[in-house]
């Protein structure tokens, strides 16, 4: 027990020495393999809390990102709309009314902003056009066969005169609605939506100066060099436009209080925002403004790509 109180042998080799000394005192020696089990343990934890520090990290920024660009869209779609009420403002002083489309820039913001202005008889109305027309909407913007072309446009009829309990016609709300109906899908759906609107005013055929250049394929029967020329001419002159190779049975040219406008707003990644509104321009005195909104929307547009 000597080795416990200090005492020391001379002559001893030092490992042999401390193992002596530990088992006089009634200590085993700590295992090697334990000091290396807790060092990779160590090295574990270390490794877990980067992974977590690094996901923390990504994530956060990815929410900046998001935020950023939310307010980024936020901020041009507000321009986009302070941009159409200036439009709106200047519609009032136009007499008569514009029956045609045009596109007017309108400096807002700091922005220069393109808005076109469109009277909401240049589209095909879902609830007023007759079935030949929807027929041939379905045929040319769709690229369907003739007989499911027909066959889609009776569904049209079909549900817009479907009656309601009091015995008076649902209509079609609006054309997302075309969804419900049997036969109908979203890529359908996609080709046409941008073509029409649907509400209860107009005759149901379309004013041809007002229609965008897609409405005008539809109108020339699918003839996109007729379509094209009439766009090319009408943006020329002030009248005279020859519409003589369309059907005028589709065509109806008169002027009406109802407008779609379209705000194209950039954004600085490239992108830009498309700000839409429907609007009532008629004067009422039941309404703060002299014109009422319909429907709103928007949509981001990706950049054209590079050739």
């Amino acid at each position: 027990m000597a080795g416990c109180f200090g005492w020391r042998p001379r002559v001893v080799r030092r490992h042999k020495l401390e193992n002596a000394t530990a088992a006089g005192c009634g200590r085993k020696p700590e295992p090697r393999s334990q000091h290396g089990l807790a060092l990779i343990a160590v090295l574990w934890l270390v490794a877990a809390l980067s992974l977590v520090v690094t996901g923390v990290v990504k994530a956060s920024r990815k929410q900046i990102a998001v935020t950023a660009e939310g307010r980024q869209i936020v901020v041009a779609d507000a321009a986009a709309r302070g941009a159409m009420t200036m439009v709106l403002q200047r519609l009032q002083t136009m007499v008569p009314p514009p029956a045609r489309m045009q596109v007017v820039t309108v400096n807002f913001a700091g922005m220069s902003i393109e808005v076109r202005l469109i009277p909401m008889n240049g589209f095909i109305n879902l609830n007023k056009a007759p079935a030949p027309l929807l027929a041939k909407l379905f045929r040319v913007a769709a690229g369907v066969s003739p007989d499911l072309a027909q066959s889609l446009a009776q569904l049209i009829v079909d549900a817009r005169e479907a009656k309601d309990g009091k015995g008076v016609a649902v209509g079609i709300d609006a054309p997302e609605d075309l969804l419900q109906l049997p036969g109908f899908d979203y890529e359908l759906y996609a080709k046409i939506k941008s073509l029409v609107v649907a509400g209860s005013f107009g005759s149901g055929r379309v004013n041809a100066n007002a229609a965008p250049l897609e409405v005008l394929r539809v109108l020339a029967d699918g003839n996109a060099s007729i379509a094209e020329q009439i766009d090319r001419s009408r943006m020329t002159q002030s009248d005279g436009v020859d519409l003589t190779r369309l059907s005028a049975d589709d065509l109806d040219p008169s002027t009406i209080n109802r407008y779609l406008l379209t705000a194209r707003v950039p954004l600085a990644d490239g992108r830009w925002l498309l700000s839409s509104r429907g609007v009532d321009a008629s004067v009422s005195l039941r309404s703060v403004l002299p014109w009422r909104i319909l429907s709103s929307s928007r949509v981001v547009e990706q950049p054209a790509p590079s050739s």
